[in-house]
């Protein structure tokens, strides 16, 4: 990766400045190119004959290789101006940030890295408060710059990639004169060795030289891969990696990596970013592909179309981590896969061929895994649109819902790569930079697709329950389960988790002033209690998705008191508390009721689940990451597993284990009475001003002190909040008046979803019955009111 001196030492201007050069020198020669042709047009007029015709012929071919290269010159030039357009503004935002830094007197290193100056003013209190403060303005700093700087190294590499593969293009014109490129491998000739392969005459030696060239370091030209490629078809290819294989198993410590080169080529054949495309990919297998995924009677030779699948499977299977599709090719991969995982295995054998079902998990995951490796691929599937951006020609539901309700023996490792790019992209590192504006408009698009499958009570694939279905998921046998989608495949779950925790505001109508996501629509209050209930069906993915609720919730108290400060403060803020922390707590009891536990396992169990959400939601709010506005972290470690680890929730084996909730035989449900409600929102206020210095810890009482911080909310009696804080915090310039209203708002935004999912104001079953799972919805309860 470039370093931050190298940028600074390199001037993007110059490339424009070549560009200016070689469009003269080609200018030139295109002319002088033309005057040739008007003299092999006059020779050739008055000249006839065999020699002529011979003459001619070579003639003709020189014209056509200049004028190809008059072409690729042209496109050089142009390459070249686009590289200078994009690397300037990227390298004048790389210095822009380490200048402000550095002006900030932070200390910069080469790799992006931020160091804050050490505040050592006498007063332990004020170096800590002040430290802290530079310690989170580091961090805002290196986000800003690593992003910066990766942004560049992307627009360098992909404009070294596309001059690149011009100059290898120059480098195989001429026919006799044609020069071995940095590409190439003794020039190879992809119709010469295709037609090879095709005689079936190729020694061993000749198809390791073929071996060699498409595993060499820097690959081949995309049009040897082209003609390579096209030459042979599937059936060949197939044959070729076959070989590969066998070598590889009788001990050749070189094949593995031929065999690996066939699916990578493929993969590079199909994916714009190397200079492929989908169009590019032989018929046969993008026939393959196509019909592949449709079910239907079997027609003539339409048996074999398995035995290809699996073949085609095989060869993608060993194309290295680091290949992926294009999105076009992406998008038809993951559609085999949800075919794939639709097809039952108490099918009936006329209609559908049905191998052992272990067949259809592994070539179904390994199409999942190689089409997931392209986000866009992802991206354009749960959202079901096109790659021009218009609807799509199939319904995601056809592939997603056989997806999630297949039993995968990875327990959804493989689907979680659908969504876990999600939480990376979710917020724009720079708010000012549109590229990181449209990835986090992506990000979150994607993430309301998987929001909308999940809490979707009509399928769209056959008109059945998905909510219900996934609460309910299929045995192989066809009939429903107890099982729960977290229950069948837990680690895709927790991937969905981690995929939605940055959105929890946006699903109770936050609106885009309190929030720092992108692209996230409009839910409602029951879809987003359905979502939280299916998440809260694995323990770790629950505890992270009411974690990032909480610690929103907790941010949204923060924010208003600090505001309040300044004599200003948005009452909206209390309205997307009291939501979010009624999501949490109606999910948990949905989630429950659906187990139909017994009293005491459900009091415990969402104990247990109540106290984890804490625990990851104190992670999330006392320092261990940077905050952004709306609750939001500056990285996407935050949305990760990792919080849970750091929570002591899941084990060094990444086991779920939980913290004791410390309340035994306690039901909790009614966690959201107004008065626990309002001290917990007070607390959040004092804790935001201790922290912002505002309040001076020897000002405190003692019994809200441990070992010299505020105590925790757990550890302070519900009578010492009701009584003592409201004076504190007016003391501290919280204005009571404003205080009694946030507090009012915060418990109508309470009132507003469990007035919808509970009309009875309990843990009833006609609740959870109709309103979740039948969708009857009551009187206002479609969208949120945002005229709060």
């Amino acid at each position: 990766m470039s370093t931050l001196s190298q940028i600074r030492a390199l001037d993007p201007a110059a490339l424009a400045s070549a560009a200016d050069g070689v469009e003269a020198t080609n200018s030139a020669f295109g002319k002088a190119t033309d005057q040739v042709d008007r003299h092999v047009d006059h020779t050739f007029s008055t000249w006839q004959g065999d020699a002529a015709a011979a003459a001619a012929a070579r003639a003709w071919s020189d014209r056509v290789v200049g004028r190809g290269i008059d072409n690729a010159v042209a496109e050089q030039v142009e390459a070249l101006r686009a590289a200078s357009a994009a690397l300037i503004p990227a390298r004048d935002t790389v210095v822009r940030i380490a200048d402000n830094a550095m002006g900030a007197g932070f200390t910069l290193h080469d790799d992006g890295s931020v160091i804050p100056p050490r505040c050592d003013t006498g007063d332990p209190r004020t170096d800590v408060v002040a430290q802290a403060c530079l310690d989170d303005e580091a961090t805002t700093f290196e986000v800003q710059l690593k992003s910066a700087l990766s942004i560049f190294e992307q627009l360098d590499s992909s404009a070294a990639d596309t001059i690149d593969q011009i100059t290898i293009r120059l480098s195989t014109f001429g026919g006799d004169f044609r020069t071995q490129g940095l590409w190439t491998t003794g020039g190879p000739d992809g119709d010469a060795d295709a037609a090879l392969i095709s005689s079936g005459r190729a020694r061993d030696s000749e198809l390791e030289r073929i071996g060699r060239a498409l595993s060499a370091d820097r690959g081949v030209s995309i049009e040897y891969l082209d003609a390579f490629y096209n030459g042979l078809g599937q059936d060949e290819l197939t044959e070729l990696f076959a070989t590969f294989k066998g070598w590889e198993a009788d001990g050749d410590p070189n094949a593995a990596g031929w065999a690996d080169a066939v699916g990578n080529g493929l993969l590079t054949l199909s994916n714009p970013d190397y200079g492929g495309s989908w169009e590019r990919v032989p018929q046969d297998i993008r026939d393959t592909l196509h019909y592949g995924y449709e079910p239907g009677s079997r027609e003539p030779g339409s048996g074999n179309r398995f035995d290809r699948l699996d073949a085609l499977g095989g060869i993608l299977g060993e194309a290295n981590p680091e290949y992926r599709p294009g999105t076009e090719m992406g998008i038809e991969l993951n559609r085999v896969a949800g075919y794939m995982a639709g097809v039952p295995t108490y099918a009936d054998p006329h209609l559908v061929p049905t191998p052992h079902p272990s067949y259809y998990d592994e070539t179904a995951r390994t199409f999942l895994d190689i089409g997931t490796r392209n986000p866009d691929a992802s991206h354009h599937l749960l959202t079901g649109t096109d790659v021009d951006g218009t609807p799509s020609d199939f319904d995601r539901d056809e592939v997603l819902v056989p997806l999630l309700t297949r039993e995968w023996e990875d327990d959804g490792a493989t689907l979680a790569g659908l969504t876990d790019w999600i939480a990376a992209d979710a917020m724009a590192s720079d708010p000012s930079d549109p590229a990181d504006i449209a990835r986090a408009q992506r990000a979150g698009q994607a993430a309301f697709g998987l929001a909308e499958v999940l809490s979707s009570p009509a399928s769209a694939w056959d008109g059945g329950n998905n909510f219900d279905r996934f609460l309910h998921m299929p045995e192989p046998d066809g009939h429903l389960s107890d099982r729960t989608l977290g229950e069948v495949n837990p680690l895709a779950v927790q991937s969905f988790s981690e995929a939605l925790a940055p959105y929890a505001s946006d699903m109770v109508g936050a609106g885009e002033d309190a929030t720092p996501t992108h692209g996230f629509g409009d839910l409602g209050p029951v879809p987003a209690t359905r979502v939280f209930t299916l998440l809260d069906t694995d323990p770790a993915a629950g505890a992270l998705i009411n974690g990032a609720a909480l610690a929103q919730a907790t941010d949204f108290d923060r924010r208003f008191a600090l505001d309040q400060l300044g004599g200003e403060g948005k009452y909206t803020y209390g309205t997307y508390s009291g939501r979010l922390q009624s999501l949490v707590e109606v999910g948990l009891s949905s989630a429950y009721e659906n187990e139909r536990m017994t009293e005491q396992a459900a009091i415990d169990t969402r104990n247990q689940y109540r106290s984890d959400a804490f625990a990851v939601a104190q992670t999330l709010v006392t320092g261990m990451v940077a905050a952004l506005p709306g609750g939001m972290a500056t990285g996407p470690i935050v949305y990760s597993l990792g919080v849970l680890v750091d929570c002591e929730i899941i084990n060094a084996e990444g086991q779920y284990v939980g913290r004791p909730s410390g309340i035994e035989g306690l039901d909790t449900s009614e966690y959201l009475t107004e008065t626990r409600a309002q001290n917990t929102h007070r607390y959040n206020m004092l804790n935001a001003l201790v922290d912002s210095g505002h309040v001076e810890m020897t000002d405190l009482p003692e019994h809200l002190i441990d070992e010299g911080k505020l105590r925790e909310r757990n550890g302070i009696v519900e009578s010492i909040l009701i009584s003592q804080l409201p004076d504190i915090l007016a003391s501290s310039g919280i204005d009571g008046g404003a205080l009694g209203y946030y507090l009012g708002v915060a418990d109508a935004g309470e009132g507003d979803l469990r007035n919808i999912v509970y009309p009875d104001q309990r843990d009833g079953e006609s609740g959870f019955r109709e309103v979740l799972l039948n969708d009857v919805v009551p009187g206002g309860g479609e969208r949120w009111d945002y005229a709060r």
